[in-house]
């Protein structure tokens, strides 16, 4: 069984990321996308993935399973934080994979410790990608996905094995903290905001007002990580994605649990073991665990 895999790809996680990673990768190679809904298996398994891009659509034909087999030497975890802990403990029980974890905020570094026996990458994915249906998805904007080096993992395999040519522009890094850190600012400053004002990544900077609070969320959360990025940074992903809808404002329009605790929860942590002040991060905390809660109860919203 182990040979019939070897070198093929499972993608664990029907949303966006999953979709569109499934997609392009099945162009030369074997991918099965694991779903956790079975009716969204069957409906990629019958008609295929659609990617809209550039005002073209391609579909692409592959395996999904709403099983939890996990059979293929290489996977890639698109699932949120909050739906990662059943996955590890499944992988757990497993050895020998490579195991590729692109998830917002830095809440699962911990957790990858646990994955002995595994080789182990976090990354980030800078590509704008909005799911539309349970078999498409619309690429918004091109970025790079980077994938790290965790605990001694080489990255040697994995450079042959995935293109880097685009869409994908696949990119491999040795300082996972530094990429993952990098990638939690830029999180920081456009998600909730996004989420709460309602709008596309590109209007934080074209609106006066949202940029000043952009700038704010961008001062407090690098204060909290001592970093030295830039804010041209976040303001280059904003106008590479400006019209994508982040990922925290579609789960807050649909009425689904948000990742704020993997972004905003884990910078209010660290805030508070260097006592420091972070007063717009508190509130954009608050304010959307409170949307998602009204969203629950069906409460309008007055935008």
């Amino acid at each position: 069984m182990a040979d019939k895999w070897m070198n093929s790809i499972g993608i664990i996680g029907g949303g966006a990321m999953g979709l569109l990673l499934a997609g392009y990768l099945s162009e030369d190679r074997k991918v099965t996308l694991y779903t956790r809904r079975k009716d969204q298996a069957e409906l990629i398994q019958q008609n295929g993935i659609s990617i809209l891009s550039g005002g073209e659509e391609h579909i692409r034909e592959i395996k999904a399973s709403d099983g939890k087999q996990y059979e293929e030497d290489t996977l890639f975890i698109t699932v949120k934080q909050f739906h990662l802990d059943p996955v590890i403990q499944n992988l757990k029980e497993r050895e020998g994979k490579k195991l590729i974890f692109l998830q917002n905020g830095m809440g699962h570094i911990e957790k990858l410790q646990e994955l002995s026996g595994h080789a182990v990458y976090p990354g980030t994915a800078g590509h704008g990608a909005q799911k539309l249906t349970d078999r498409a998805v619309r690429h918004n904007g091109q970025g790079v996905i980077k994938i790290c080096s965790f605990a001694e993992s080489s990255l040697e395999e994995l450079q042959h094995l995935l293109p880097a040519r685009s869409p994908l522009q696949f990119q491999f890094e040795q300082d996972w903290k530094h990429v993952l850190e990098e990638k939690l600012l830029v999180n920081a400053c456009i998600n909730p905001l996004t989420a709460l004002f309602r709008t596309e990544n590109g209007m934080l900077l074209d609106n006066p007002f949202f940029y000043e609070a952009f700038k704010t969320v961008y001062k407090e959360a690098s204060a909290v990580l001592d970093s030295k990025f830039d804010i041209a940074l976040a303001e280059e992903v904003c106008r590479n994605t400006a019209q994508n809808r982040s990922s925290m404002l579609q789960d807050a329009e649909k009425r689904n649990k948000t990742e704020i605790d993997a972004i905003t929860g884990y910078l209010l942590k660290e805030a508070r073991k260097k006592h420091l002040s972070v007063p717009l991060l508190e509130f954009l905390d608050t304010a959307v665990k409170g949307l998602t809660e009204n969203d629950k109860h069906g409460i309008k919203h007055f935008l």
